[in-house]
């Protein structure tokens, strides 16, 4: 005895967002765009998989990257660094910081997926997107839809597998969660109803 509400439409005043996907070598042309939109007032994540460095994964980390936009790319910007091994204390305050724009850039963990409302933010570059759920892309990419500013999001891998590039492209081109969905569904499959199976051609 339930009711279903399908909320297919967006928000009043958002703006569509513009995804695109990059690969190897166009990271400096990326900086260069979010370095020229700070200076109409644009604010910006930079999202990396890891927290720091690790010896099994070849993946970008946060804190790593963080030190080296500061002394490269971005030494002109105010950087700063969010990740979820802080205290909520730690990452409340540096949120509060990011909002009244005491930061330009925000590198960050999946930390920021939910939760996070910072108006000026409009871009967002998500690295290594291949390690990221389409579920988690679309969760990350809807940061940055809350101002009048037109908001972007780069979706960065460097990877070569044509079915990895074939599920970007999927969320590049989706509009909303239900596209998304239809997609994941198409590519994955549905996974069992009964059993540990996530995913693959159901058993029905």
């Amino acid at each position: 005895d339930l009711d279903i509400s399908v909320i297919d439409e967006m928000p009043k005043n958002r703006k569509p967002i513009k995804t695109v996907l990059r690969g190897e070598g166009k990271l400096p042309e990326i900086f260069k765009f979010i370095i020229d939109k700070k200076k109409e007032g644009y604010q910006t994540f930079i999202v990396y998989p890891l927290v720091e460095d690790s010896d099994k994964l070849e993946l970008k980390a946060a804190e790593t990257f963080y030190e080296e936009l500061r002394k490269t790319h971005m030494k002109n910007l105010n950087v700063g660094l969010i990740h979820g091994r802080m205290s909520w204390q730690e990452k409340e305050e540096k949120m509060l910081l990011f909002l009244k724009k005491q930061f330009d850039v925000l590198v960050s963990t999946t930390v920021i997926e939910v939760g996070i409302d910072i108006p000026d933010a409009n871009i967002i570059l998500i690295n290594d997107a291949h390690r990221f759920g389409l579920s988690q892309l679309h969760q990350l990419r809807g940061r940055v839809l809350r101002s009048s500013f037109k908001p972007r999001c780069f979706v960065f891998s460097e990877t070569k597998s044509q079915k990895t590039i074939s599920r970007l492209k999927s969320f590049v081109n989706a509009k909303n969660g239900f596209e998304l969905a239809e997609a994941d569904l198409q590519q994955r499959g549905a996974g069992d109803l009964a059993g540990a199976k996530q995913w693959g051609v159901s058993d029905l």
